[in-house]
């Protein structure tokens, strides 16, 4: 009944113990799910009865130790960085479940409400590509989570009246929009079904979990797809994806933002290949019409000096920020009062995120003109800027600009950067210090289906040590100043690029980088 009574007599020369156990229970806990909720409290009790508390804390610091191990980095040469990075890396690691998938990750952890616990595109953009590539099972479980409410994302898009599935900017436990009023664009950023769609096909190539792929993944790319059939608009020349807010929530109501049209290309373009591959005969002939039609004209733009503009007439605005007032009417997450609608500054990154977050084999001709042209433009009054940045900078010799992106992404809520700390770390952006030692450091991509890695280890650090999984072997990489050294758990043989040369790890391979 939710309370215990008992009553005994004591005098003042008895020296009395009470040792209280108290055990939390609820219907995620597969005990429960398969005994009667008593029975699992009468053998936790009899379980816990004559152990210490000291003997449980062992176990858990040794269950936590374990997890932490796909996770855990070294890095030397720089004890300060080495251990915000494993802060930053624990912090990871609670964000997410391990056990099951009735809730994904939200964008403060467990860490605080700010967000109200609702799961946002940040799961599957800057998170799950960690878990991805360090411990899977956590991808599929979010996966999982998107895949059970399906349903309701197929009556988001007949609301708007579309076939397939819509999936909500910030979802609830129920899979329906919880956005608060005040966002004025949440239903235009459509890119949240990309962002799903690519990260069901990033766990297949780096997984190769086909079963997975048969009993849910196929199911939702092809629900996906058939509601950007029937949302992006052709005609006998081009298509277009109109009226959208892309990641950057400054300009809203755009048309062809750059990274909802380059990644959703790329999603639709894989997820005929896989439809093709497998045989799996997932559109009608007019679906399949229509598709290839997308893939072949859906505008991708580049200016002729390779910038990529974030959304048409971005050019033509103004590269400063006219400011009126005095911050009363600053917007969402605006670090001025201004007319940004007027002007090219950004509120984190957008076209960036082509070139160093999402594997779509962007042509990098220009990348240096990009990085550097965004970077100035980006008013960095988001969190989900620092570990882009910092990767960018990396990717472009930019060392010192790099050490200043990768510490703000680690310290970020330790020096309270932003003033919100106290609302909940960002978790995000605390999982970007990982994906920045993978992507950045190590240079570790998946192009065409093949792995490639350009390491390029920063002046700062003697050498870096971590671990990663892919096709379900755990690889070992050290890097330092003269030589690149992988070892694999198992026999399972890996081939893979080095600086765009075939190598093949049979348990271990050593190459030489500089010297």
């Amino acid at each position: 009944n939710g309370f215990y009574r008992f009553k005994l007599e004591a005098n003042d020369a008895d020296h009395i113990t009470i040792t209280k156990h108290i055990m939390i229970a609820t219907s995620r806990d597969p005990e429960v799910k398969q005994s009667p909720l008593m029975d699992v409290v009468k053998t936790f009790i009899n379980t816990v009865k004559d152990v210490s508390y000291e003997a449980i804390e062992l176990e858990h610091i040794k269950a936590y130790q374990a997890a932490f191990e796909h996770l855990d980095v070294k890095i030397d040469g720089d004890k300060e960085i080495d251990g915000y990075l494993r802060y930053a890396n624990y912090q990871t690691l609670i964000s997410a479940s391990r056990h099951d998938h009735v809730h994904s990750l939200s964008a403060k952890g467990l860490t605080g409400e700010k967000y109200n616990q609702f799961v946002w595109w940040d799961a599957e953009s800057y998170q799950l590509p960690i878990f991805t590539r360090s411990y899977p099972i956590i991808t599929k479980h979010a996966l999982m989570y998107r895949y059970e409410r399906l349903e309701q994302a197929k009556l988001n898009a007949q609301e708007a009246s579309f076939r397939g599935a819509k999936y909500p900017f910030v979802s609830s436990v129920k899979g329906d929009e919880k956005v608060w009023p005040y966002a004025r664009h949440p239903f235009m950023q459509i890119h949240i079904n990309s962002d799903i769609a690519y990260a069901v096909i990033d766990y297949f190539r780096h997984t190769g979990d086909l079963t997975f792929m048969k009993d849910y993944g196929f199911e939702m790319l092809k629900a996906l797809s058939l509601y950007w059939i029937d949302r992006i608009t052709c005609d006998d020349h081009h298509c277009e994806i109109k009226t959208v807010t892309g990641t950057d929530e400054h300009h809203p109501y755009v048309d062809n933002d750059a990274y909802t049209n380059y990644l959703t290309h790329y999603v639709l373009k894989e997820t005929k290949r896989l439809n093709e591959s497998y045989q799996l005969s997932m559109f009608s002939k007019d679906d399949e019409n229509t598709l290839n039609t997308i893939i072949n004209t859906l505008k991708r733009p580049v200016a002729n000096n390779g910038l990529i503009p974030q959304f048409d007439g971005y050019f033509d605005l103004s590269r400063s920020l006219e400011v009126v007032g005095h911050g009363a009417a600053k917007g969402f997450q605006m670090k001025e009062s201004g007319l940004y609608q007027n002007s090219q500054i950004i509120k984190q990154p957008d076209v960036l995120l082509l070139y160093n977050y999402v594997d779509i084999d962007i042509d990098k001709h220009s990348y240096a003109q990009n990085y550097d042209y965004y970077e100035r433009m980006c008013e960095k009054s988001s969190s989900l800027t620092y570990p882009v940045h910092a990767i960018g900078a990396l990717d472009n010799n930019r060392y010192l600009t790099f050490y200043e992106y990768f510490k703000q992404s680690l310290i970020l809520d330790i020096a309270d950067l932003h003033g919100g700390s106290w609302q909940g770390l960002h978790s995000a952006c605390l999982a970007g210090g990982w994906f920045t030692v993978y992507r950045g450091i190590f240079g570790i991509s998946h192009i065409n289906n093949k792995l490639h890695m350009k390491p390029n280890l920063p002046p700062f650090f003697n050498r870096v040590t971590f671990k990663f999984m892919y096709q379900d072997v755990m690889v070992h990489a050290t890097l330092d100043e003269t030589h690149l050294r992988l070892k694999t758990d198992g026999t399972k043989v890996i081939n893979l690029y080095i600086n765009e040369k075939p190598h093949t790890i049979n348990q271990h391979l050593e190459v030489m980088i500089h010297g």
